[in-house]
């Protein structure tokens, strides 16, 4: 007799001849029959908010590019396989309303956690809002600007008095309040963070400007390009953007408080940018430096770097990019072609308009040749990924991992760029006909 999974979709499966089959047991999977068995557990977190939730029903789907075997996972958010170890597999974890995330190459055995950002856009349920209100002391010149973030959105504040919203759910980190007063020409004149705000005490809060203006202090860095290949520092067309900044966290995710500025230079000769950085040491000092940058050619590349202040002594550095292309194929689907030697992963990302809808991170150091999108698991389609309407635009990526962090895939991050020291990727990418 035919597997049950034969049965269900035998014209999508090129596999269905063998004699392995996948049987559903809560959130545990197996693949009979193979002869060497490994397990794979994956923990799926859903935003927006920081710490994710998790929850049983989540889908995630496995292939080895014959069989598809699916899962859902229990109410801790885990779904379990066990798969042949012989044989390299593709899972892809994706619920509607949130982005999808794809680990590609994973060998059994595997633990990890992957998060889906919410694209949906809805508050979620739990969250509710407090005041901060407080007072502003210590001003460099009566009704000078002063900058506040930390709360929901940003405020410039000319007056003593202020107010702020600030979101709050259980388990939410503590805020803090950034205050930057700023001259008329918008240059830093002074620096203040306040101590971790607990929701449920909050106190009126006192901004007392240091007497002596907290300046921010120029640290010059460096990053480094190859002499061959599509990333030379003659090719850089031009530096998109900058940030200098540390993370809060509000109902609609993970976010930037920009407590710094940056430039990174051009390189005059030879094969090395400057990157002149004004940023706050001690309690105020920025969780991340980055910079976005566009390479000329005849088919562009966007590059990001991304540093921290503890990174002292580590140079970025691109290696050569040799192959990097994304070709668009029926629709809904696209393969990618990677070959980069000095990396840690190929990789890819899918956006909708300007929202990510999906990213896939290669867990194996093979090159990508046409390597195509894996499948969506059940129940999920392109057009319930996100409400987002626009272009569907696959790119073809590689990233070198941050030192001593946590992997892309389970940073709340904001933007691919930020969740790895480099990041290169093709700067147009392919257009996919909608499925």
């Amino acid at each position: 007799m035919r597997p049950l999974l034969c049965l269900l979709g035998s014209s999508m499966l090129a596999g269905c001849a063998s004699s392995a089959t996948a049987r559903r047991d809560d959130a545990a999977v197996t693949v009979e029959d193979a002869p060497t068995a490994g397990n794979v557990t994956v923990r799926v977190g859903l935003g927006p908010l920081v710490p994710p939730r998790y929850r049983g029903g989540v889908r995630v789907r496995a292939t080895d590019g014959a069989r598809l075997v699916d899962a859902l996972t229990d109410a801790s958010g885990t779904a379990r396989f066990t798969l042949d170890r012989s044989l390299r597999w593709d899972l892809t974890a994706a619920e509607p309303g949130y982005s999808a995330v794809s680990l590609l190459g994973v060998r059994p055995d595997l633990a990890t956690e992957v998060l889906l950002r919410a694209t949906h856009g809805r508050r979620p349920d739990e969250v509710r809002d407090v005041t901060l209100s407080g007072a502003i002391l210590g001003r460099s010149a009566p009704r000078s600007a002063v900058l506040l973030d930390g709360a929901r959105g940003t405020t410039v504040s000319r007056d003593e008095a202020f107010s702020l919203t600030l979101p709050t759910w259980p388990g939410a980190p503590l805020a803090r309040l950034v205050a930057l007063e700023l001259d008329e020409a918008s240059s830093f004149l002074n620096g203040w963070i306040s101590p971790p705000l607990s929701p449920d005490s909050l106190a009126p809060l006192t901004v007392t400007l240091p007497a002596a203006p907290s300046r921010p202090q120029r640290l010059e860095l460096r990053v480094d390009y190859p002499s061959i290949g599509r990333l030379t520092g003659e090719r850089i067309d031009s530096v998109l953007s900058e940030i200098v900044a540390r993370v809060k966290y509000t109902d609609a995710g993970a976010q930037l408080v920009p407590v710094g500025r940056s430039r990174l230079e051009r390189p005059d000769v030879g094969s090395f940018s400057r990157w002149i950085v004004e940023a706050w040491e001690g309690e105020l000092a920025p969780e991340l430096i980055a910079a976005t940058l566009r390479f000329r050619g005849e088919l562009p590349l966007r590059a990001s770097v991304t540093t921290r202040p503890s990174f002292r002594g580590v140079v970025p550095a691109f290696s050569v990019v040799g192959t990097l292309a994304s070709r668009a194929g029926a629709p809904g689907s696209a393969t990618f072609e990677v070959v980069a030697q000095g990396w840690s992963r190929a990789a890819f990302s899918v956006t909708v308009g300007d929202t990510v809808a999906w990213e896939g991170y290669g867990l194996d150091d093979a090159p990508w040749e046409a390597r195509p999108l894996p499948p969506l698991p059940p129940g999920v389609t392109w057009s319930s990924l996100t409400t987002a309407r626009g272009p569907v635009v696959a790119r073809a990526c590689v990233l070198r991992d941050l030192p001593l962090s946590p992997n892309a895939w389970m940073s709340p991050a904001p933007a691919l760029s930020l969740r790895s020291l480099l990041t290169v990727c093709e700067d147009v990418g392919s257009t996919l006909a909608s499925p």
